[in-house]
C-alpha cells in the first residue's frame, strides 16, 4: 500500500497559513483547516481504509502542532512533511494593524496586548519549527 501523504502547514499567527492552503488546494491537495487534533486518530484510521485520499494539506495552530505531528508520524500508512511558517515581528504587527483582524491569541485572552501574542507565539514556535521539514 502507498503511503498517503500528509502536509502540516503550521507557523506564527499571520504568517501566511492561509495562503499557503491556497496554493495546496491549487496543487490538488485535500485541504483541512483547523482539524480538532481529539479527532486526528479517527481520521487517521479513515485514511488507513480508504482509497479516496492521497495527497493532504493540513493547516493546524501552534498549539495543536506538536500532537498532531507525533499522532501523524506514529502512522505507518502516513508519510507526514512538516512546513513551518515564520515571520518577522514588526511585519506580523504591520499585517494585523492593516487587516484590523484580532490575534488568537488575545481572542483566547491567553495575551493581553498584541505584542504579547506575537513574543508568546515566538516562544511556543520554536520547538515546532526544529521538526518542521521545510
Amino acid at each position: 500500500m502507498d503511503k498517503i501523504e500528509v502536509v502540516v502547514v503550521t507557523g506564527k499567527s499571520g504568517a501566511g497559513k492561509t495562503q499557503a492552503m491556497a496554493i495546496f488546494e491549487n496543487m490538488e491537495y485535500s485541504c483541512i483547516d483547523n482539524y480538532p487534533v481529539a479527532l486526528l486518530q479517527e481520521f487517521g484510521e479513515l485514511l488507513r481504509v480508504t482509497t479516496h485520499y492521497k495527497k493532504i494539506a493540513m493547516a493546524v495552530s501552534l498549539g495543536d502542532a506538536i500532537v498532531a505531528i507525533r499522532l501523524l508520524s506514529n502512522m505507518d500508512w502516513v508519510d507526514v512533511t512538516v512546513v513551518f511558517l515564520d515571520c518577522e515581528e514588526n511585519v506580523l504587527l504591520s499585517r494585523y494593524k492593516q487587516t484590523r483582524r484580532t490575534h488568537p491569541l488575545l481572542i483566547s485572552n491567553i495575551c493581553s496586548s498584541l505584542d504579547e501574542a506575537i513574543h508568546y507565539e515566538n516562544e511556543m514556535a520554536e520547538p515546532i519549527s526544529k521538526m518542521a521539514n521545510v
